[in-house]
């Protein structure tokens, strides 16, 4: 089996000469404070700071220009990558050539920070197998004021400052809509003042319909949305999305074709994290996003915080689970080379 560290040795796989750069245009902040530059904390092995410390603008910009994964890239060492599970990386081996990677360091110069990943409130209207064992809403406690810290502190030392245009992605680890802080803040952010900030939104999207008002209305400030769909019928959404209504889903997809008719732009993925729970419906899924014009994004189920018995359970890519052949049997029927399907699932063959 190869590994990462053999992967970036090797000229076939398009690394060897290639710099990563998400450093230079992502920011994530996690629930604890802690910033990544990256699209996902669980692609890098270090934070390079924590939001919760900063006590002014040049704190920020130390850490924003003068870090540790900057220079892992810049020495093309990538040591502090999770390359097992980062599908930037995974992409730019199978293809040869990734749009995550430039060919010398010298295209990095001109870059800047164009993506900011706020992860900073778990709190979901749903328990997904794949993701938490029961609904989280974090409300009047200690996580709300800490993420209210974290809302002030973004706006003061960078929303304040930053003139280039700018995306907020809001949530990766939970669902804007369920959770009482983040919904509160965006639908009292000050589009005026910061005209420069749009949002892309990953939702579960069985709560848009409640919202739809307020999205129509802000529709020029919305990029976008990636909604979590896992499923492509209402008895395998009941159990890969528990508590969630597949009907309150459809509704949220007729908000988006609402949104789209506003702004012809405008982005929407439906993503699907394969497990054993759902893997035979994959093709149902293709057929799904076609019918709803989306990119359609394709995840592994990963351990994030389950345990070891449960990820055992629901990793089809694992040739020791007993349904893995079949598994093998629904994607090898699959063309994965579509221009609008977005997987890495292949690296499961590294």
């Amino acid at each position: 089996m190869n590994t990462f560290k053999n992967l970036l040795k090797t000229d076939k796989t398009g690394l060897i000469n290639g710099y990563c750069h998400i450093p230079w245009t992502d920011l994530l902040i996690n629930e604890n404070g802690l910033i990544y530059p990256c699209g996902c904390e669980g692609w890098l092995k270090k934070s390079i700071g924590n939001i919760l410390e900063i006590k002014n603008k040049k704190d920020l910009s130390d850490i924003l220009f003068n870090n540790i994964i900057k220079q892992s890239i810049l020495d093309q060492s990538y040591k502090f990558c999770h390359g097992y599970k980062c599908s930037f990386i995974q992409n730019s081996y199978l293809n040869k050539k990734s749009k995550f990677f430039v060919d010398s360091s010298k295209d990095l110069t001109n870059l800047y920070l164009k993506n900011i990943w706020l992860q900073i409130d778990e709190s979901c209207n749903l328990a997904c197998p794949t993701c938490r064992n029961n609904v989280i809403i974090n409300k009047n406690n200690s996580k709300t004021k800490k993420i209210k810290t974290i809302l002030d502190k973004l706006e003061d030392f960078l929303l304040n400052e930053y003139k280039e245009q700018i995306t907020i992605r809001l949530v990766g680890n939970g669902e804007l809509f369920a959770s009482p802080t983040l919904l509160s803040w965006f639908l009292k952010f000050d589009f005026k003042r910061y005209n420069n900030v749009n949002f892309l939104i990953h939702s579960n999207g069985t709560l848009l319909n409640k919202h739809k008002d307020y999205l129509l209305s802000v529709a020029n400030n919305l990029s976008g949305f990636e909604i979590s769909t896992d499923a492509t019928s209402k008895e395998t959404y009941s159990i890969v999305r528990k508590n969630g209504e597949w009907e309150d889903l459809l509704k949220g997809y007729e908000v988006l074709d609402e949104l789209r008719k506003i702004q012809p732009d405008f982005y929407i993925a439906s993503s699907f994290v394969i497990s054993s729970l759902n893997y035979f419906e994959i093709p149902n899924m293709i057929k799904f996003s076609k019918d709803r014009n989306t990119t359609l994004i394709f995840y592994k189920v990963l351990r994030w915080s389950m345990d070891v018995q449960k990820f055992d359970s629901l990793n089809i890519f694992s040739p020791k689970h007993p349904k893995h052949n079949d598994f093998l049997s629904v994607i090898s029927k699959i063309d994965f080379s579509q221009t609008s399907l977005d997987t890495n699932i292949f690296t499961f063959k590294i």
